[in-house]
């Protein structure tokens, strides 16, 4: 994962670097600022000394971008680079911080003589200095705690979740998504095991719904969810090559607010959906089979509102179908696009709703429903559904 410093969080962290460097009885001459990485050396030399495990994080090269090409103060401006490095560079350089050699030195204690009593010893024209060699331990130790509370603050800043994020499935193991920050609802270790395309995120329409009869238990095998950390921000994810044929096969982006309640949430998907009332007119003919946008928020309530993109019996197969939601706050926007081709909802519908939490969850889900009308099993095939990324980005009201 790359993380981009501010400005201000790159000269403190430096500045604690070269002081840690300078207490380290390894610095030799110090190390010069420049633009030649080889200036760099005993500095990557005496953090990799500290840092054993991780020392292939650290590089002269890595080491030159964040102390001459990152800063404003010395880079030329043509020259200037975004201050981004790997997490594992900046894990780094914070723990090498944090194990400052700096530590006060006490002498042992003398035994007492065996009667018990102090002797009084003449006191060595040296041991004058003593007051002074006191209050510059007790500078030591002073600097040694302002420094931890400035680690520990910025390691904070640093390691709370970014508001902003992209998520690439480029390797969708439990143990890696749950890293990333990713938790796994309902979760079903043989149906989740079956990942079938490289880069993206399979799910299947096992049955399973939130939107159930007042007798069913709302459950979705394998949803995956994540924190969202912005009130304000814009989601987007692309579903590729899902060609749902049966009632209620749907997969897609869904919200929760912050108790992650089954029946408080906000779900677009797209799914199948045969009517059993009047048909369709695509043209002169007719069809009760479509393919749609289904949007559902419940609260108590539910509100739904469908979106009808393809007529399968007359039309070719979507490739891929892009889920848009603009968030602003409770005030949630959806538009979509189908086959590379951006089409906002807008131009058909002025479709906003409002959202009974503000988000602090987006989760992926693929589902089939559970029972139909007179509750009996809809039993449609388990389809695979393939996420290629989700993208939590800025938005400005």
């Amino acid at each position: 994962m790359i993380k981009e410093l501010t400005p201000e969080e790159a000269a403190q962290l430096r500045e604690l670097v070269k002081h840690r460097f300078q207490q380290s009885p390894f610095n030799g001459s110090g190390f010069r600022i420049t633009q030649y990485k080889e200036a760099y050396q005993a500095l990557a030399d005496d953090i990799k000394n500290s840092a054993k495990e991780d020392a292939a994080s650290i590089s002269t090269h890595r080491l030159r971008k964040f102390f001459f090409y990152t800063d404003p103060s010395i880079c030329p401006g043509d020259k200037l680079e975004k201050p981004s490095f790997g997490d594992d560079f900046i894990r780094v350089l914070f723990s090498y911080v944090a194990s400052s050699s700096v530590s006060a030195q006490s002498e042992e204690p003398k035994p007492l003589p065996p009667d018990g009593t102090l002797t009084h010893e003449p006191i060595p024209a040296t041991e004058q200095f003593a007051p002074k060699v006191l209050s510059l331990k007790w500078v030591w130790h002073s600097v040694a705690i302002v420094l931890l509370l400035v680690v520990g603050w910025m390691g904070w800043q640093y390691w709370s979740p970014p508001p902003y994020w992209t998520e690439e499935f480029t390797n969708v193991s439990v143990d890696s998504l749950k890293s990333r920050g990713w938790e796994i609802l309902d979760y079903d270790s043989v149906a989740f095991g079956k990942q079938l395309k490289p880069g993206c995120l399979t799910l299947c329409t096992y049955p399973g719904d939130y939107w159930v009869k007042p007798t069913e238990q709302p459950s979705i095998r394998n949803l995956l969810v994540k924190p969202v950390t912005s009130g304000t921000c814009v989601i987007t994810t692309r579903l590729m090559d899902f060609d749902p044929y049966h009632n209620w096969q749907n997969a897609g982006v869904f919200l929760f607010g912050p108790t992650l309640d089954r029946q408080v949430f906000f779900r677009i998907t797209f799914g199948f959906d045969q009517s059993s009332g009047r048909p369709y007119k695509y043209g002169n003919l007719a069809t009760n089979k479509t393919q749609a946008i289904q949007i559902v928020c419940q609260n108590g309530k539910i509100k739904e509102h469908r979106l009808i993109l393809r007529y399968p019996e007359y039309e070719p197969v979507l490739s891929e179908i892009g889920i848009v939601l603009e968030v602003a706050k409770r005030k949630i926007t959806v538009k979509y696009w189908r086959g590379h081709e951006w089409s906002s909802i807008e131009e058909q519908h002025q479709f906003e709703m409002e959202l009974p939490f503000t988000a602090a969850y987006v989760g992926l889900g693929a589902f089939q429903g559970l029972t139909d009308n007179n509750g009996v099993p809809l039993g449609a095939d388990t389809l695979p559904a393939f996420f290629d990324y989700l993208k939590v980005e800025p938005f400005a009201e």
